[in-house]
């Protein structure tokens, strides 16, 4: 977090230090919420006649939402997280005879860490989105009011950056941070398909 309370505490002097974490925590958890870029792929080991499976994310965050499941075959599957933490299979595996792994793709929001609410990202994070970040910090605090860095020309300007930022991470999850090519999206033919005997088999069902 060096580069991001640094560069603040440069542009505004004066702010206190758990005002900052307070500050970074909120801007920090809008980001990974509108964008799901923090990603954990959490293996689910099968069990015959099981739906239900228990999942930990393996970052220090929150579990927010389900993205997929995919299973060996790379095949998305039909699952649903109704319970934070609890990925359901509509289809429960009747062979697990030689073992059937699937992986859960869910997005994390961030969690404090301490008293004063700064928060832990990953490493990669801040090299790739803290400047979008910083712009979000910088143009909270200068949105409030009464305060001797209130400003509102400034916080028009750095907020429109961190939603222009916001924008791109958004297209650079949906792309997979890839380049010249569209958003990832599976073609309306292409059929969720479910597990038979621990095997994907084709289905028409695209819904729980």
């Amino acid at each position: 977090m060096s580069f991001i309370r640094s560069r603040t505490r440069t542009e505004l002097p004066g702010i206190s230090k758990a005002g900052l974490h307070q500050m970074m925590y909120e801007v920090w958890s809008e980001f990974w919420d509108e964008t799901n870029a923090w990603q954990n792929h959490i293996p689910l080991n099968l069990q015959e006649g099981v739906t239900e499976y228990p999942i930990f994310a393996t970052d220090p965050g929150q579990i927010i939402r389900l993205l997929g499941v995919m299973d060996n075959n790379l095949i998305n599957q039909v699952a649903m997280m109704a319970d934070i933490g609890v990925v359901t299979l509509r289809d429960a595996p009747t062979n697990t005879t030689p073992p059937v792994q699937m992986k859960a793709t869910v997005a994390l929001n961030v969690l404090p860490v301490d008293d004063d609410n700064e928060p832990f990202v990953p490493v990669w994070a801040e090299p790739l989105w803290g400047l979008t970040i910083y712009e979000g910090v910088v143009g909270r605090f200068c949105n409030q009011e009464g305060r001797p860095y209130s400003n509102d020309q400034k916080a028009i300007y750095h907020l429109k950056r961190y939603r222009d930022g916001l924008a791109r991470a958004k297209t650079a999850v949906l792309r997979r941070n890839t380049f010249g090519v569209n958003a990832w999206q599976y073609p309306q033919s292409f059929r969720t398909r479910g597990q038979k005997g621990g095997v994907s088999v084709g289905g028409n069902v695209n819904v729980f």
